[in-house]
C-alpha cells in the first residue's frame, strides 16, 4: 500500500507567497506525519500497546532522566488501560514505576525487553518490591510469544495453501 500526497496549487501559492513560509511548510509536514501516525494505529490497533512494553526495555529508555520517566510514565499508562489495571492498581503501580525503571536501567542497559527479563527475572526481591510491575512484563512475555505462535500458524498455513493449489497438480517425478 502506497501513501500519496496531494497538495493542491492553491496551497502551495499560500504557502509560498508569504514571509513566513518555512514555519507553514513545517506546520504541514507535522500535520501530514501525525496523519500517518494515526492512520497506522487505526490499521494496526495493537501498535500502540506494543510500542508500551518499551517500558521493559532499557535499550529504548530516553538519555534524560526526565523524558525518560514521563515516556515511562504514558507507555504504564496505555498498558495500564489495556490490561484494565483497575485504579488503585494503576496508581500503586506508578508510585513503582521511577525506582523501577532506574534499577532496570542501571542493572540491565541496552538490553532488550527477554534480555532483560533473563538477567532480572529470577530475582525474588524484584516480585516483592515491585509486584504490579513485575506481573505485568511476564504478561507481556505471555503475549509476545503467543503472537510468535500465531504468525507461525499463519506461516504454515499459507505454505500449505500454496502446495493445496494447482501447484499440487502440476508436481512431476522430476522435481
Amino acid at each position: 500500500m502506497a501513501l500519496k500526497v496531494h497538495i493542491s496549487p492553491c496551497a502551495y501559492e499560500m504557502i509560498f507567497d508569504k514571509d513566513d513560509s518555512l514555519e507553514k511548510c513545517m506546520s504541514m509536514g507535522v500535520d501530514y506525519m501525525q496523519a500517518v501516525k494515526d492512520s497506522l494505529n487505526k490499521r494496526f490497533s495493537d501498535l500502540p500497546m506494543f510500542n508500551a512494553c518499551k517500558l521493559f526495555s532499557p535499550k529504548y529508555y530516553a538519555t534524560k532522566e526526565e523524558t525518560c520517566i514521563n515516556v515511562c510514565e504514558q507507555r504504564l499508562a496505555r498498558l495500564a488501560s489495556k490490561f484494565k489495571f483497575l485504579e488503585a492498581q494503576r496508581d500503586a503501580s506508578i508510585g513503582e514505576l521511577i525506582e523501577f525503571v532506574e534499577t532496570l536501567r542501571q542493572g540491565c542497559e541496552n538490553k532488550s525487553l527477554l534480555e532483560a527479563w533473563k538477567c532480572c527475572g529470577n530475582i525474588n526481591e524484584w516480585f516483592v518490591d515491585w509486584q504490579l510491575l513485575m506481573q505485568l512484563w511476564q504478561k507481556i512475555l505471555v503475549i509476545s510469544t503467543s503472537i510468535a505462535i500465531a504468525i507461525c500458524e499463519r506461516g504454515f498455513s499459507k505454505q500449505n495453501a500454496i502446495v493445496k493449489s494447482h501447484l499440487q497438480a502440476s508436481l512431476k517425478l522430476d522435481t
